[in-house]
């Protein structure tokens, strides 16, 4: 008579696939919160960049909402949205 015991790697082999699933979601939870963490990283510098100096008295400065124009001769706006003639 032959005794049959089973090698501890055979009993793991059922285990392979949830331990397979449970790796790729906490590597995809991983990757994720790292992907969080850097845009939070690059929307905290592009709001506390200091303007860059620039050659005239109108530039472009870059901003959450995408560029927008700064300096000291804009054109200011009447009441009623349109541009006041000097």
């Amino acid at each position: 008579m032959t005794a049959y015991r089973r090698s501890p790697a055979q009993g793991l082999g059922r285990l392979w696939p949830v331990l397979w699933r449970a790796v790729s979601a906490a590597t995809w939870a991983l990757r994720r919160v790292r992907h969080e963490q850097v845009m939070m990283w690059v929307c905290w510098l592009r709001v506390n960049r200091v303007p860059v100096d620039r050659d005239g008295p109108l530039g472009w400065e870059p901003s959450l909402d995408g560029p927008r124009l700064i300096g000291r001769h804009l054109p200011a706006l009447d009441h009623d949205g349109t541009e006041g003639r000097p």
